[in-house]
């Protein structure tokens, strides 16, 4: 994850999505060597799949350049869709 200036307001979601005979879990989430917290998990289920967001705020984490972010995902399979999104925040000023 690249950044241009230490101090913006970034959150990141993260979702699995997995079979119900699958199975899977994140059991860490890292951002430069250091674990992250999870803010809030939401979970909804489909005909076909289960779907878990993580919510996470990286910002007092984050340093300016690049920054490497890591996963453990354990299941019983290799079978499972992971995706990452950046929510990056702009900073309201008074008026607008």
């Amino acid at each position: 994850m690249a950044v241009s200036s230490a101090g913006q307001l970034v959150w990141m979601v993260r979702n699995i999505r997995d079979s119900y005979s699958s199975h899977h879990e994140v059991g860490g989430i890292y951002l430069n060597g250091e674990p992250l917290k999870v803010t809030r998990t939401i979970s909804h289920d489909t005909a076909n799949s289960r779907n878990i967001e993580v919510l996470i705020d990286p910002t007092p984490h984050l340093r300016t350049g690049s920054n490497l972010i890591a996963f453990e995902v354990t299941g019983t399979d290799g079978s499972f869709d992971l995706d990452l999104y950046e929510l990056r925040l702009a900073i309201r000023t008074e008026g607008h």
